[in-house]
């Protein structure tokens, strides 16, 4: 799973998220979407969100899998 998806590093995580956040808002056209997907198996996705730029809430959300733990959401900008 490392090889395939990447990890985290345990330091640095939030703000490693919180500059990918804002380089994908940054590159992102107006009007553009922005669909993000995260699964909450070490971090709750509340959490992961919080580190998105204020500007920007989630338009909708929906979790999927077999134990609701996989979460697609919708940005726009």
């Amino acid at each position: 799973m490392r090889k395939k998806y990447g990890v985290l590093d345990s330091e640095n995580w939030r703000d490693d998220l919180t500059k990918g956040f804002a380089e994908c808002f940054r590159v992102l056209k107006i009007n553009g979407t922005l669909v993000f997907k995260w699964n909450e198996v070490s971090i709750p996705l509340k959490e992961v969100l919080g580190l998105t730029p204020h500007e920007y809430k989630p338009v909708l959300g929906h979790p999927s899998g077999k134990r609701m733990g996989t979460h697609w959401v919708l940005f726009l900008k």
